[in-house]
C-alpha cells in the first residue's frame, strides 16, 4: 500500500510541478506591448497626415 502513495505522490508532484501555470502575465505583456506600439505607430501617420497639400509641395 504504501507503494502506491507513493508512486501516486510522485505523479501528482509531478503533474503539479510540470503543468501549465495559471498566470498568463507573458501573453497579457505581450499584448499590450503590441498594443502600445501600434498605437504609437498610429499616431506618427496621422501626425505627418495632411488633408491637403500645401502651396510648396503642389509646385515641386
Amino acid at each position: 500500500m504504501s507503494r502506491k502513495v507513493r508512486i501516486f505522490a510522485l505523479i501528482l508532484l509531478y503533474f503539479l510541478t510540470c503543468g501549465k501555470s495559471c498566470n498568463d502575465r507573458e501573453q497579457f505583456d505581450a499584448f499590450h506591448e503590441q498594443q502600445r506600439a501600434k498605437e504609437k505607430s498610429d499616431s506618427l501617420v496621422a501626425s505627418f497626415k495632411t488633408d491637403t497639400l500645401s502651396a510648396t509641395a503642389l509646385l515641386q
